[in-house]
């Protein structure tokens, strides 16, 4: 029975090629293993890619560029991962009822000062930039 659980969070942020749309991409990830297990005994690993993309309808006043979305790639990495939360929970959770493994319950995805904590434990966040 998992009782060590470890959550990985990577993000990329970038400009479509025709610069109409802004994607942020993510890779949640989900370790469980024993408390007692060595370092080479993993139960279960789960990764799993979502992708965000938010559309830009006035070109006249908002280019996307890389130089334009860097000071907010915070804010969209963070927000992204907030829409994409809720969605890896429920897909490790189902998973691992489909596998016939005990039930996981991920906790909510906290913002503002303890946005570097999932249900007050601590995760890996990771932020690259997208290759064009």
């Amino acid at each position: 029975m998992p009782t060590d659980a470890r959550i990985q969070v990577s993000v990329a942020i970038g400009v479509s090629n025709n610069q109409k749309s802004i994607h942020v991409n993510g890779i949640l990830g989900l370790e469980l293993k024993p408390k007692d297990a060595g370092q080479d005994s993993s139960v279960v690993t789960m990764n799993f890619e979502y992708q965000i993309v938010y559309a830009i309808t006035n070109f006249d006043v908002i280019k996307p560029t890389p130089e334009f979305i860097q000071p907010l790639s915070d804010t969209l990495g963070k927000n992204g991962v907030m829409l994409m939360w809720p969605y890896f929970r429920e897909l490790a959770a189902s998973l691992m009822g489909r596998m016939s493994l005990p039930p996981i319950v991920l906790p909510f995805f906290m913002a503002g000062p303890n946005a570097a904590q999932i249900g007050g434990a601590p995760i890996s966040f990771v932020e690259r930039a997208l290759e064009p």
